[in-house]
């Protein structure tokens, strides 16, 4: 593996970590979570399956930011990524507010970059305008 592909990795669970803890990710402790080798996946070191062991809330956190660290890895680092991320339903599973808050706040800095995050929610508009600007 090519030097540039190992730091293009580090970054990426640098980003996934960071976010996994922004979000309130609490199902067990985020430093257990690592990625797969060999599929680039979110994995546990304490043997959990994480697609199917976690809290449905901590579920949908880890898809947020195994998605947006892809997307913030092209930010700093040579990628294929097209720069735009589509977002559906984020809020789903009665997320708590403070997550989907952070998530909002995350996502607002990609136009800043020139990527482009299209997210389709059934929130209110109040709570998503307080997201972004909290």
């Amino acid at each position: 593996m090519a030097e540039g592909d190992k730091e293009k990795i580090a970054r990426f669970r640098e980003l996934f970590s960071e976010q996994l803890t922004e979000y309130g990710f609490s199902s067990l402790p985020v430093s257990s979570v690592s990625l797969s080798p060999d599929s680039y996946r979110p994995s546990s070191l304490e043997g959990m399956d994480l697609q199917f062991d976690l809290s449905a809330s901590d579920l949908i956190r880890s898809i947020w930011a195994y998605r947006l660290s892809f997307l913030e890895l092209a930010r700093d680092k040579e990628t294929n990524h097209l720069g735009l991320l589509v977002i559906d339903e984020p809020g789903q599973q009665e997320m708590a507010s403070e997550s989907f808050s952070a998530l909002l706040q995350r996502a607002s800095r990609a136009g800043a970059y020139g990527q482009q995050i299209l997210l389709a929610t059934s929130e209110e508009q109040s709570v998503v305008q307080h997201g972004v600007v909290a």
